[in-house]
């Protein structure tokens, strides 16, 4: 089992009534590494981390 952290900054700009911009950036950390198995072999410990930017738009119906 693999347990991830996130920290994150978003922020949100309406254009009109009923559509917004939205963006971010963050972080993305494992709590607890998980093992890698493949065909019965255990091949290690994995570790995922990574930053990251995202970029939206959010319709409201």
């Amino acid at each position: 089992m693999v347990l991830m952290g996130i920290i994150a900054a978003d922020i949100e700009a309406k254009v009109t009534e009923n559509i917004s911009l939205l963006g971010g950036i963050g972080y993305q950390f494992d709590l607890k590494k998980g093992d890698i198995q493949f065909l019965g072999e255990n091949l290690g410990e994995n570790e995922l981390e990574a930053f990251f930017v995202r970029a939206g738009i959010a319709i409201d119906l």
